[in-house]
């Protein structure tokens, strides 16, 4: 038997209950994952809360990420072996697809096809804690197409995202502006290589900035048109998740400079991609260009006490489940 993690329906915390369940063979083309570590995101609690719909139905089993070691394999498995250390995204099967259950358990099937090999030069905690933020930040600021003195606005700097974008951008020469909601959370950002701080619960931030050439958006509705008004001629904005909602508005007149808005999303991501970003991740935790910046543990059997941590926003940085 195995710990996983299930909710029979959509509510508060208090939905995700911890279940033993006897865990099947790999099939063919599948692997068995013992999993180190599950990444908690903010999409599995908007999937949780109801506000994002799955389509898998009943019971659901969330998570969008695992980091783990290869137990097994099926037939036909190939790039990956018994042993191996290895990363998932559940790329298009768990998350709102809900067609398989998701990183929130001990032992995790999954198609090979959506596994890549975690380098020998990054411990397995580092790679599940850096995981699918990591991953998000470094293909999102690669269509911001950054530059070495760019002025660079990242919304929601604290979240486990926003962590690592502004040690990438920093990394790279830009010039970061990190923004948030609570002053005192924000102040962390400065040793992640932030070079100002914007309080977007102030009625003046945008007006006490001066232009901006990039905007890495996490925050959606709340920000988003007086984030589009900073941006100078040339500027580009990539809309990455909104926290705050994704209805977005501007003035149209806002567009009649050359600027550029564009967006990314991991549900993009296929084996190959993955294996690209983990490999450059890998060489940037090397180079002391990206670390984990704060790490919350929580047991999987209190996935429940998890989500209540992240949707206080009391938290900085990566929060993980463990095994």
């Amino acid at each position: 038997m195995a710990l996983r993690i299930e909710m029979e329906r959509h509510g508060g915390p208090e939905v995700l209950r911890p279940v033993d369940r006897e865990p099947a063979a790999p099939r063919e083309g599948e692997a068995l994952i013992r999993v180190a570590l599950a990444g908690v995101n903010r999409a599995d609690c908007f999937i949780r809360s109801g506000e994002w719909p799955q389509a898998g139905g009943w019971p659901y089993v969330p998570g969008l990420e695992a980091c783990g070691t290869v137990e097994a394999i099926g037939t036909g498995v190939a790039g990956v072996a018994v042993g191996d250390r290895v990363i998932t995204m559940m790329q298009r099967l768990g998350g709102i697809h809900g067609l398989r259950p998701g990183g929130y358990q001990e032992l995790l099937l999954c198609p090979a096809a959506t596994l890549v090999r975690v380098p020998p030069s990054l411990d397995l905690e580092t790679a599940g804690a850096l995981g699918l933020p990591a991953v998000t930040a470094l293909l999102a600021i690669r269509a911001l197409e950054v530059a070495p003195g760019l002025r660079v606005l990242v919304h929601a700097a604290t979240s486990a995202v926003g962590t690592c974008a502004v040690q990438l951008l920093a990394a790279a020469g830009c010039h970061v502006i990190a923004s948030g909601t609570r002053p005192g959370k924000l102040e962390r950002a400065r040793a992640l290589g932030a070079a100002e701080l914007a309080i977007t619960t102030e009625a003046s931030w945008a007006a006490e900035l001066a232009p901006v050439d990039r905007v890495f958006d996490l925050v959606g509705r709340a920000t988003f048109a007086a984030s589009v008004d900073l941006l100078a001629p040339g500027g580009r904005l990539v809309f990455v998740g909104g926290t705050s909602g994704g209805d977005l508005s501007l003035s149209g007149w806002a567009l009649m400079r050359p600027v550029t808005l564009t967006g990314y999303s991991s549900e993009t991501l296929d084996r190959a991609q993955l294996a690209g970003a983990i490999a450059e991740i890998a060489g940037a935790v090397a180079r002391g260009a990206l670390g984990v910046a704060e790490l919350t543990r929580v047991p999987l059997a209190e996935a429940a006490r998890a989500h209540a941590l992240l949707e206080s926003g009391q938290l900085t940085g990566r929060l993980v489940l463990t095994t």
